[in-house]
């Protein structure tokens, strides 16, 4: 149970991370263009 939670934890620290990156990435190339 406790390497299902952190595999979740981890999992969703991973996508927040990926979203909130390409979100920033993508403002900063329209603001460039």
């Amino acid at each position: 149970m406790s390497i299902l939670a952190l595999a979740t934890i981890l999992l969703w620290i991973a996508v927040f991370y990926e979203l909130n990156k390409p979100s920033e990435k993508q403002k900063e190339r329209k603001i460039v263009v």
